[in-house]
């Protein structure tokens, strides 16, 4: 796994990235850029201005956007890289080959992959507050796909429905 930054201010959080991901199998031959943009505002859904990262599919980059991501402690910091290095992995097929990942939003596999190659406690500070107890006990603890897709599916329906309905399935 090597990312290459396109600011130097990317390089030490690229290099943790690295060095946590280097026995990851899976990833090795991966050269993925990552690439500082000033904001994040002229991206269009589903990225938002407020994200700290976002992957750029057509050009296989991460970005990273100046205005949020500084200020994420270092543990955030080094889930999103691997979030978005999730994405490219599920993208491109490297990862997560059951077709049952199709219907999975491509955010939860990736916060998933993240969980498996070690980003753990940033994973449950990052996302805790919005997804819930349920969410990150299960992706701390679920090692198979198959375990992972039998209880994500579900949660996701549950997760979508209880939003609707004005009962979020987080802490208030």
């Amino acid at each position: 796994m090597r990312l290459t930054e396109s600011d130097l201010s990317l390089a030490d959080i690229c290099r943790s990235v690295e060095q946590r991901m280097r026995g990851v199998r899976c990833l090795q031959g991966v050269d993925l850029p990552v690439i500082l943009l000033p904001h994040f505002n002229d991206l269009g859904l589903p990225v938002s201005p407020k994200d700290p990262t976002a992957y750029n599919r057509p050009d296989d980059a991460i970005l990273v956007n100046a205005l949020v991501f500084p200020s994420r402690p270092p543990e955030i910091a080094q889930f999103a890289i691997a979030h978005e290095i999730g994405h490219h992995a599920h993208d491109v097929g490297i990862t997560t080959s059951d077709m049952g990942f199709k219907i999975v939003h491509t955010c939860l596999v990736a916060d998933w992959l993240a969980t498996q190659w070690g980003f753990v406690q940033g994973m449950r500070i990052e996302q805790l507050a919005t997804r819930g107890e349920e969410f990150c006990e299960r992706l701390s603890t679920t090692a198979s796909e198959k375990e992972f897709l039998e209880w994500v599916v579900d949660w996701e329906r549950r997760f979508t429905l209880a939003e609707m309905l004005g009962k979020p399935m987080r802490p208030a």
